[in-house]
Order: C-alpha cells, then sequence, then structure tokens
C-alpha cells in the first residue's frame, strides 16, 4: 500500500514546491569566487609587469631617500591598520546580523573604508607635493595604477552597499551581507600584498625578477 499511495502522488500539484534553500546562496558563492579569480589575475598581471619594469634603467626607486616619498611608510601602515579595523568590525557586524543587529557595526565597517580612502588620497597627494607624480616615472607610475586599482574595487563595493544595504537587513540578507564580509576581507589581503610589494627595496624586486626568470642583467 506504501509503494501504492507513493505512485498516486501528484507532486507537480504542489503550489507550496521551493527550490532548495541554498541554490541561491551558493550561486551566489561561486560567482563571488569567480569575480574573486578575475580581480586576482588582473592585480598579478601588473605585479609581474611591474617586476619586469622595475629591472629597466629608468626605474626610479620610491623607498631608499628621505625625499622619496616611500621613506616613511607609516601613513601606509595607519592606513593598514585602519582597512583591517574595517575588515574586522564588518565581520563583526555579519555575526551581530544572525541575532538582528549589526546595523551599527555594519556603519562602523564603512566608515572605516571611508577613512582608509581618504589616507590613500593624502598618500597620493604627498607623491605629488614630492614630484612624484602619475607620469613622473615607471616606479610612481605603477603605485598609481596598484593602489588606485585597489581603491576602486573598494568605492564599487562602497556604492553596491550604498543600493543593498536596506536589503541587508530583510530576511535574505544574512547570504549577502556573507558574501560582502568575503569580499571586504579579500580587498583587506589584497592590499597587504600589495603593500608588501610597493614597500620593497630595489634589491627585493631583483630577486623577484629573477625568480620569475627575468634577465636582471647580472
Amino acid at each position: 500500500m506504501k509503494l501504492l499511495d507513493t505512485l498516486m502522488q501528484k507532486p507537480w500539484q504542489d503550489s507550496g514546491y521551493l527550490p532548495e534553500a541554498g541554490t541561491g546562496r551558493d550561486a551566489g558563492s561561486v560567482g563571488l569566487w569567480v569575480g574573486l579569480a578575475v580581480i586576482t589575475s588582473l592585480f598579478v598581471l601588473f605585479m609581474l609587469s611591474a617586476i619586469m619594469r622595475s629591472q629597466s634603467p629608468d626605474w626610479q626607486p620610491l623607498t631608499e631617500q628621505p625625499w622619496q616619498p616611500l621613506f616613511d611608510l607609516t601613513p601606509l601602515w595607519i592606513n593598514t591598520l585602519v582597512l583591517l579595523c574595517s575588515s574586522l568590525v564588518m565581520q563583526l557586524a555579519c555575526l551581530q546580523r544572525r541575532e538582528g543587529g549589526g546595523m551599527l557595526a555594519m556603519a562602523a565597517a564603512l566608515s572605516l573604508a571611508l577613512v582608509f580612502l581618504v589616507g590613500q588620497w593624502s598618500v597620493w597627494q604627498a607623491f605629488a607635493e614630492r614630484g612624484f607624480g602619475l607620469q613622473s616615472g615607471p616606479a610612481a607610475g605603477f603605485y598609481f595604477l596598484l593602489t588606485g586599482l585597489h581603491a576602486v574595487h573598494l568605492v564599487a563595493a562602497l556604492l553596491v552597499v550604498s543600493f543593498i544595504l536596506p536589503e541587508l537587513w530583510r530576511d535574505t540578507g544574512l547570504a549577502r551581507l556573507r558574501l560582502l564580509t568575503r569580499y571586504w576581507h579579500y580587498l583587506f589581503l589584497l592590499w597587504c600584498v600589495l603593500f608588501a610589494l610597493i614597500s620593497r627595496p630595489p634589491a627585493t624586486y631583483k630577486l623577484l625578477a629573477a625568480l620569475c626568470g627575468i634577465d636582471t642583467g647580472g
């Protein structure tokens, strides 16, 4: 009888059928990972280009002399700390969202991200004041390219958040907030990699070029 009951069922008449709960979330997660892979590839290409270009005679170091803009890295360390705090507070917002809260933490995370961008802008201004403008040389040019591209991704994230902010506190908002938090952490880790590269002395660039198989001229 149980088999007969099963055969007599008409699932196509059930109006309450819903897709699996995790389908949408998984699709979003996959989309985010694909996007991060594309962004990572883009930055890797630019970083490799910088390493290759650093072996040219006209590559002027930015970290060796007091008059060079990256001799004192304190402003960039402060910016790094601010972005770290933004990432941690964003994680706190995600955790508090499960209990229905987190809006204050979210506002703090976004504010810290804006502070980071202001700090980056002040460093760019310091570059220009010392004569290291966008077109002053390949080293400064790559600095503006890498840090500017990172800032563009952060600004884009802030714009997206401004549009979807009300939705993050609806019933389906937690999954989106998790993806957003993951992206925030990614931007912080990406900045750490960029910071590690742009703050290195010429000897490190030469070593990286040799490891990449680039002819460093002995």
